[in-house]
């Protein structure tokens, strides 16, 4: 009875990794709600000011070159980078 008990509490690996990832989209969804509803504002607020210099939030922390880079990466999630790779998949295939 044991081992069965453990195989069962172990669980299938397929299984377990299917209830990760419901357990993920809904944090999301918990998650997006709580945005939606404007309840985030103040962690957002607090957040961001802590990257910016006291008493002068125009003014990001951090060496010149960062918000450069942040900029850079945060343009790779944009439509038109997202679209040109998918175009380009589309092409790969033929189709």
């Amino acid at each position: 009875m044991a081992a069965n008990r453990k195989t069962i509490a172990g669980g299938d690996p397929p299984l377990r990794i299917h209830l990760d990832d419901s357990g993920a989209s809904s944090g999301v969804g918990l998650l997006a709600e709580e945005v939606i509803e404007g309840e985030t504002l103040p962690f957002d607020r607090k957040l961001l000011l802590s990257l910016r210099q006291p008493g002068n939030p125009g003014v990001p922390i951090g060496p010149p070159w960062l918000p450069e880079a942040a900029r850079d990466i945060s343009a790779l999630g944009s439509t038109i980078v997202l679209g040109n790779d998918a175009g380009r998949g589309i092409k790969r295939r033929g189709l």
